[in-house]
């Protein structure tokens, strides 16, 4: 099993990736998605309830991708942690495209913008 992590500016195409795979195997979380579905949450939750649905999917034997920016070491840490009661592989996968690409792919967005002075 693999435990996969984003690395990469917002807009750099992590979510979109990993989501167009549709792999019925994966279980692709984003704490976007999460904020969206818990907006009552505070972040501390947002990521206690990632981990909770990673470890049921590592569990039931599905790989799992965290796609988000990840630049913090704590999500790379707790992965590990996560990862190392599964036996399972830990993937950075990094999403390496320019502050620019990303500037001009978040203006297109619909919805979930986060803006040039983020990225």
């Amino acid at each position: 099993m693999q435990l996969i992590l984003t690395k990469g500016l917002p807009a750099s195409g992590k979510s979109t990736h990993y989501k167009i795979l549709n792999d019925p195997n994966l279980n692709v979380i984003t704490k976007d998605d999460l904020r969206k579905q818990f907006p009552e949450m505070k972040e501390k939750q947002i990521i206690r309830k990632r981990d909770e649905i990673t470890l049921k999917s590592l569990a039931d034997g599905k790989n799992v991708c965290w796609c988000d920016t990840n630049f913090n070491p704590i999500h790379e840490a707790r992965a590990l942690e996560i990862a190392k009661a599964f036996n399972a592989d830990v993937i950075i996968h990094e999403f390496n495209e320019t502050p620019e690409v990303c500037i001009e792919r978040d203006l297109q967005r619909e919805t979930g913008r986060v803006g040039s002075q983020v990225i």
